[in-house]
């Protein structure tokens, strides 16, 4: 397989910026790669995380969904009004607790989550020739701290804020 040579942005500034406009580029380079690999199946990438989550657990509320995803409930609502008129998920209501409704895939919703598994299986299987697979490992735990240290930060801009009015 071909090397892509590196791109430099051309950023200049403290190291802080060049470690924020990577994370930056790199979201926008996943989700373009996303997009290409799953076009076939008319689905975004949080349409995809949510159907796999689903499949691999049964059933959520839609409050346990956005918390997982980690996507407020409203957006997360329009997700599955979107998915529920492509019969791909439905809404049942929770029987203990008569305010939820459970989320769960449709025949058709898990027919569909099976050929998202293989396609994830197949690019894995290529992804493995050329990933490495203990330096993502690394940094999916670092981009999770760095992502625990942006709450923590916001954290305290808002408690300032707070403070101040």
């Amino acid at each position: 397989m071909e090397k892509l040579d590196e791109v430099d942005s051309g950023l200049r500034g403290p190291p802080s910026y060049k470690v924020h406009w990577n994370i930056v580029l790199l979201a926008r380079e996943i989700t373009k790669t996303f997009e290409f690999i799953f076009s076939e199946f008319d689905l975004n990438l949080t349409d995809v995380a949510l159907i796999s989550l689903i499949g691999h657990n049964d059933s959520f509320t839609q409050s346990q969904l956005a918390n997982s995803l980690g996507i407020g409930k409203a957006r997360l609502g329009i997700v599955i009004k979107n998915l529920e008129g492509k019969k791909i998920i439905e809404r049942t209501p929770d029987p203990y607790d008569h305010r939820a409704w459970l989320i769960k895939l449709t025949s058709e919703g898990e027919a569909l989550g099976k050929k998202l598994q293989e396609k994830h299986s197949l690019l894995k299987n290529i992804g493995d020739e050329f990933v490495d697979l203990e330096g993502h490992q690394n940094l999916a735990d670092y981009l999770s701290v760095f992502r625990m240290d942006m709450k923590r930060l916001k954290q305290g801009i808002e408690e300032i804020n707070s403070a101040n009015t």
